[in-house]
């Protein structure tokens, strides 16, 4: 029993499901990219769970890692973060809504 051939579509003039080459390529192409676009975030949370005294070194890896930076915000009075996303979370739904 003969296996019917491999259908592809045409997009815009173009194959789409081409080569495993080609798709291997592309994925290792938009890894890539979501890495480098991730990576600020990254950089961010291993300075938010650093110590104060090492905010400012180049180092990845911290040496004592501690997460009492986000309870001295989010505990902070004059600070009022919960209240500041609260708000941002309603206006964002609201203009989402409309």
């Amino acid at each position: 029993m003969a296996s019917a051939p491999v259908q592809t579509k045409r997009v815009a003039g173009r194959e789409v499901g081409g080569s495993l080459l080609g798709r291997i390529l592309l994925y290792a192409v938009l890894t890539f990219f979501g890495l480098f676009f991730l990576l600020p975030l990254l950089w961010m949370f291993v300075t938010a769970i650093k110590p104060q005294g090492e905010w400012l070194s180049t180092n990845w890896v911290p040496r004592d890692a501690t997460f009492g930076n986000f309870s001295s915000i989010l505990n902070n009075p004059s600070l009022p973060v919960v209240r500041w996303f609260v708000n941002s979370t309603l206006i964002a739904t609201v203009f989402t809504a409309l």
